[in-house]
C-alpha cells in the first residue's frame, strides 16, 4: 500500500539531533522505541543525552549508509574517572498507526547540565538549566516546588530559575515540566550554605556548611573581585570557606565573589565591611607602630591599646602610630592588646602582644668606667641588642646571658629611663626601666670658709634624658663643719658644664660658711649615689722604726686614719711592702701594724710610707728608716750579707775582704788532668773558693757536681771531656766564677801525652774517632778504618726494584754506609731523601725511575759515593720491576706473609731470620 513504499525514506528527530523517542508507523502497526536517560559519571548518578549522527560523522567513522539506518551517540557531562551508560532500546508495538512514515514525538524536556555546578543555599540564588525540549510552557522544579523565571528570556536549550526552597540535605532535585505534561529526567543540584562572615586579621572566613560539595571542586574555589580582575584562593573544609585578604583585593570594593575555577561561574556575591589588615607591630621610644593596610584617614581608623584610644596618626594607607601615656612603657609588665578600628564600618582588629621585663639593674665602677647589669630574660641568642632612652645614641650591648645583660655607660650618658631596642632597627623590645650611672668625682676645690665649691668628675650632668620640662636626676648633699657641729646642705640646682676632650663634667655650686668635710652625690636611681671625704686624705707625719731586716711592730702617726666602709678599710704599705695587722686608733691619729721589713736601702734613704683609706683616699710620706749598726754593702744588706756585725763592724766570712765584705778574689794554681773524651772527675787547687753561686768550666764546657773543700782551697767537679782539641800542645782554660761578679781564669788543664793521628785541622783520629790519650791509638767510629780513622770503604750487596718509570722508594743492602755526603745514583740518575739505618747497613732513597732500558732485564749501574772521595759501583745491579710478576703472597694477604723482602729481580722472597719457605710463613 501507500505506507509500505515509505519504509526506509524519513525519520524523525528533534531539531537540536536530540533524541529521547522514535515512533515509526508501517503496514498498519507502529514501533515506539525509548533510549535510556541514566548514566553513571565517577560513581554519581545522572542523565545523559542522546543524538543522531550527522552526514559529516557518519562519513568520518565510515558507517555504512546503503540501509535505512539511524546511528546515535550517547552523550555524557563532565567526569574524572569512570562512566557506565546503559545502551538499551526499548520498544513498543502499537496497532493503531497514524501516519505512514517515521513521525516526530513531541520531545521530552532533558536537563543535560546546570550552571553554576554547585549554588549556594539562598532563596536569592539563581541556576541557569541546560538541556533540550525546552518548549514555551516549560517550568522547573526545585524539590517539587516551582522556581520561578528570573527574568531571563528562555531558550529551547536553557531556562532561568530564581531559587524559592532551601535544601535540607544539601542538595536540591531539580525537574523540568513542558506545556505538554512531559517531565525530564531528575538532576540533582549540590548546594553550600553560608551562614556568617567573619575576619581574624588578613583570614576572610564563610562560616557554614560546605560538607556537600563533590571533592572534583573543592580545590577549584576562589574569590574574587566583582570585576573578576583580582582574585585569591579559597581554602575549604566542612564547616567554611577561607581565604587571605590582600592590600590589592581589599582595594576593589567591600564585597567579594565566590567562584567555582572549573565552569568559571559565580557561586555567590557576598558584602563584608572588611576589618584592618595588621602584618607588622613594633615599637619605638615611645610610640606604637603597626603596619599592614584597610587604614583610612585618621577620622576613618583609630587605634586602641587595651580597648582604651590611643592618639593616631594614620602615615599612609599601610602603615599608622599611636603614642600612648607617657606610663605606658614604665608599668607594663605583661601582655596587652593593641587594635586598628574602622569607624566607619566599626570593626577593628586586634593583637595580643607583650614586651621583655626589665625588673632590676645594678652598677659597679671600675677604673672610672661604670657598667651596668639589667636583669632581663628571654633575649634572642641569635639577635644583637643595644640600649636607648639614657644616652644620645643607643649603647651597645656588651654581652647577655639568659637571666641578664651586660652594658658600659659611656660618658654622655645621664639618668633616664632605659630599654632594650633591636640593634638592626632600634625597635623596642622591652619595658622601661629608670637607671643612673654612679657619678664619680675625681677632685672637689672646697671654698675656704664657705662660698663656691668646684668638683670635676663623671656622669655629674644634671637632668634627666628627655624630660620635659627638664628634671633633676642628682641632688648633692655637702656636710658642712662649723664650732664642732656638723649640718647638711642639700641643692638639686648647680651649674655644669661639659669637655668632650676628656669626657668629664666641672660642677659649681654654693655652701654656706664652714668647712666642707663630705660630699655625697645621690641620684633618683635609689641604689645609686656616690660620696667624696673632702678632708679625709690621710696624713702621714711619722714612723718608728726597726733594726735592719729584723721585722716587728710600726706605729705611724698623723691624721684622718678613719675608714667610714664596712668592713674597715685600711692599707698601709711602707717601702712598697704591706703590713699586716692594721689597727687605728678611735680618733684615727695613729696605725699600728706588723712590718716585715723586708725593702733593701740604698744609700740609707728613708723608705716612703703610704696609707690609702677606703680606696679611694690617700697620703704618703718618706718618714721610715731603718737602726744600722755596720756598713751596708751595694746589695742593701748589712756586712753585703758575706759577714756579721760585731762592735760596730764587720767580720768578714771566710775569703771576703773590703769593711763591708763586699769584694772576693779567687786564684787557681793547677788541675788535674783527664783522659781525651772520657768524662771524669777533675780537681782544681787554688783559695777563696766560697761556694756562693759558684761556676767552673774549662774551655767553656760546664762543670757539674761541684764541691768545695772546708778550707776553700779545693774544688772537684764532673768534666765531660768534651771540648775538641785543635791542636794538641796546647792547654784548656779553667774559669772559676763567684755569684756571677768573681771571676778568675788560667790555661792550667794538660793535654795528653800521647798524640793519637790527626789531620791538616788537627783533629785528633780526623774526626772519625775516639783518642786514648795515653796510648795514642784511635778508635773508630763505625765504618771507618786505619789507624787514623781516615778510610771508609763502602760496600754495596743488593737493591729493591721499582716498577718501570714509576718512581718510587728503594732500599740498598750493604755495609759501611757513612752519611757524611752521601751520594746514591742508579744509572746516573740521582736518588733524594736519603735515609741511613743505625747500623751503616741499608739506606733508602726516592728513584725517580727516570732512566730508559730497551730490555726489562737490562740492569743499571748502582753508585754510592761518600764525602766525594770514598765510592763503589755494582754493575748492573738493579732492575725494574716486571709488570706481570710479583713476590709470593702469604696466607694473610700479605707480601712475603710480612716477614720478608721481596726481590724485585728474582720475584721471590728473601725470608727474615727465623722464617723460611717461598712466602716466609713458616716459623723455623
Amino acid at each position: 500500500n501507500e505506507c509500505s513504499k515509505k519504509e526506509t525514506t524519513t525519520q524523525s528527530t528533534n531539531s537540536d539531533d536530540t533524541i529521547r523517542n522514535i515512533k515509526i508507523t508501517m503496514n498498519g502497526e507502529t514501533l515506539i522505541g525509548t533510549f535510556s536517560d541514566r548514566m553513571i559519571l565517577d560513581t554519581r548518578p545522572t542523565y545523559n543525552k542522546v543524538n543522531k549522527l550527522t552526514t559529516d560523522q557518519i562519513n568520518k567513522y565510515q558507517l555504512d549508509t546503503t540501509t535505512a539506518t539511524i546511528y546515535t551517540s550517547i552523550l555524557t557531562s563532565y567526569f574524572k574517572n569512570s562512566v557506565i551508560v546503559d545502551p538499551n532500546f526499548g520498544v513498543l508495538v502499537s496497532s493503531a498507526p497514524d501516519e505512514c512514515s517515521i513521525s516526530k514525538v513531541n520531545s521530552v524536556p532533558v536537563i543535560s547540565n546546570i550552571t553554576p555546578p554547585y549554588s549556594l543555599n539562598s532563596l536569592s540564588s539563581y541556576i541557569t538549566i541546560h538541556g533540550t525540549g525546552y518548549d514555551a510552557g516549560l517550568k522547573i522544579y526545585t524539590d517539587g516546588v516551582e522556581c520561578p523565571n528570573s527574568d531571563s528570556t528562555p531558550t529551547p536549550t536553557q531556562h532561568y530559575c530564581l531559587i524559592t526552597t532551601l535544601s535540607t540535605n544539601n542538595q536540591w532535585s531539580v525537574q523540568a515540566k513542558n506545556g505538554d505534561g512531559m517531565v525530564s529526567n531528575i538532576y540533582t543540584q549540590f548546594t553550600i550554605t553560608f551562614i556568617t562572615l567573619s575576619q581574624t586579621n588578613e583570614n576572610v572566613y564563610i562560616n557554614g556548611d560546605c560538607s556537600g560539595l563533590p571533592d572534583e571542586y573543592r580545590s577549584k574555589i576562589k574569590a574574587s573581585s566583582t570585576n573578576k580582575q583580582i582574585s585569591v584562593p579559597v581554602k575549604w573544609s566542612q564547616a567554611n570557606l577561607t581565604f587571605k585578604l590582600t592590600k590589592e583585593f581589599f582595594s576593589a570594593a567591600d564585597n567579594f565573589l565566590i567562584i567555582d575555577s572549573i565552569s568559571n561561574s559565580i557561586i555567590a556575591n557576598e558584602r563584608f565591611y572588611y576589618s584592618p589588615v595588621i602584618t607588622r607591630l613594633y615599637y619605638g621610644e615611645s610610640q606604637i607602630f603597626i603596619t599592614g593596610f584597610v587604614f583610612t584617614n585618621a577620622t576613618g581608623s583609630g587605634m586602641l591599646l587595651n580597648d582604651v584610644i590611643c592618639p593616631t596618626i594614620i602615615h599612609s594607607e599601610t602603615e599608622a602610630s599611636c603614642t600612648p601615656l607617657n606610663r605606658f612603657f614604665i608599668t607594663t609588665s605583661g601582655p596587652f592588646t593593641v587594635s586598628m578600628v574602622r569607624v566607619s564600618t566599626k570593626s577593628k582588629t586586634t593583637l595580643s602582644d607583650s614586651l621583655l621585663t626589665i625588673t632590676a639593674f645594678q652598677n659597679i665602677v671600675v677604673n672610672n668606667q661604670v657598667m651596668s647589669t639589667l636583669s632581663i630574660q628571654n633575649l634572642d641568642y641569635n639577635k644583637s641588642y643595644k640600649i636607648g632612652g639614657i644616652s644620645p645614641t643607643p649603647i651597645p650591648v656588651d654581652s647577655f646571658d639568659s637571666t641578664s645583660l651586660q652594658f658600659t655607660y659611656p660618658y654622655d650618658a645621664q639618668c633616664g629611663y632605659a630599654f632594650v631596642i633591636l640593634a638592626s632597627d632600634s625597635s623596642r623590645v622591652s619595658n622601661s626601666l629608670f637607671v643612673c650611672p654612679t657619678p664619680i668625682i675625681n677632685s672637689i676645690i672646697p671654698p675656704v670658709n664657705g662660698g663656691n665649691v668646684y668638683m670635676n668628675g663623671y656622669f655629674l650632668n644634671n637632668p634627666m634624658v628627655d624630660s620635659d620640662p627638664p628634671s633633676s636626676a642628682l641632688k648633692i648633699e655637702s656636710y658642712i663643719s662649723k664650732n664642732e657641729y656638723i649640718s647638711m646642705w642639700e641643692t638639686t640646682s648647680f651649674d655644669f658644664t661639659y669637655s668632650s676632650s676628656n669626657s668629664t663634667y666641672s660642677v659649681n655650686y654654693i655652701i654656706p660658711r664652714g668647712t666642707l668635710d663630705k660630699v655625697i652625690i645621690k641620684t633618683l636611681a635609689a641604689s645609686v649615689s656616690t660620696q667624696f671625704l673632702v678632708v679625709y686624705n690621710p696624713i702621714v707625719k711619722s714612723c718608728t722604726t726597726l733594726s735592719y731586716k729584723v721585722p716587728g711592730l710600726v706605729t705611724i702617726s698623723g691624721l684622718n686614719f678613719l675608714s667610714t666602709s664596712i668592713p674597715f678599710n685600711v692599707a698601709v704599705r711602707i717601702g712598697g711592702s704591706r703590713c699586716t695587722n692594721v689597727l687605728v686608733n678611735p680618733d684615727g691619729s695613729q696605725i699600728t701594724c706588723q712590718f716585715n721589713a723586708d725593702v733593701n736601702v740604698v744609700d740609707l734613704q728613708p723608705l716612703p710610707v703610704s696609707v690609702v683609706v677606703d680606696d679611694i683616699y690617700q697620703g704618703s710620706s718618706n718618714v721610715f728608716s731603718y737602726v744600722f749598726i755596720c756598713l751596708i754593702g751595694g746589695n742593701g744588706k748589712e756586712c753585703s750579707g758575706n759577714g756579721v756585725c760585731l762592735n760596730n763592724d764587720c767580720v768578714c766570712d771566710k775569703g771576703w775582704e773590703e769593711n763591708d765584705c763586699s769584694e772576693i778574689y779567687p786564684l787557681v794554681n793547677s788541675v788535674s788532668s783527664t783522659k781525651y773524651r772520657v768524662p771524669a772527675y777533675v780537681t782544681i787547687l787554688g783559695k777563696n773558693f766560697v761556694n756562693k753561686n759558684l761556676q767552673v768550666n774549662i774551655a767553656n764546657s760546664i762543670c757539674s757536681d761541684v764541691a768545695v773543700s772546708q778550707d776553700l782551697t779545693t774544688i772537684t767537679c764532673f768534666y765531660q771531656s768534651n771540648v775538641v782539641v785543635n791542636n794538641v800542645k796546647d792547654y784548656l782554660a779553667v774559669t772559676v766564677s763567684i755569684d756571677s761578679q768573681f771571676t778568675t781564669s788560667s790555661n792550667l788543664f794538660p793535654q795528653p801525652n800521647q798524640e793519637c793521628p790527626f789531620d791538616s785541622d788537627h783533629k785528633l783520629c780526623y774526626g772519625n774517632g775516639i783518642c786514648d790519650s795515653f796510648t795514642g791509638k784511635c778508635s773508630c767510629y763505625k765504618g771507618w778504618e786505619s789507624s787514623g780513622c781516615s778510610i771508609v770503604v763502602p760496600l754495596i750487596n743488593s737493591i729493591t726494584s721499582t716498577k718501570y718509570k714509576v718512581p718510587g722508594t728503594i732500599t740498598i743492602i750493604g755495609n759501611n754506609f757513612v752519611n757524611l755526603n752521601l751520594v746514591v745514583t742508579i744509572g746516573g740518575s740521582f736518588c733524594g731523601n736519603i735515609v741511613v739505618s743505625q747500623d751503616l747497613t741499608s739506606i733508602t732513597c726516592l728513584f725517580q725511575s727516570d732512566i730508559s732500558v730497551t730490555n726489562i732485564n737490562e740492569g743499571l749501574d748502582v753508585f754510592v759515593g761518600i764525602n766525594s772521595t770514598f765510592t763503589t759501583t755494582s754493575s748492573k745491579l738493579f732492575l725494574y720491576t716486571k709488570p706481570d710478576q710479583q713476590c709470593p703472597i702469604g696466607s694473610n694477604g700479605q707480601i712475603c706473609s710480612g716477614h720478608g723482602n721481596c726481590n724485585q729481580q728474582q720475584f721471590t722472597c728473601d725470608c727474615e731470620s727465623g722464617w723460611e719457605s717461598s712466602d716466609c710463613s713458616f716459623q723455623n
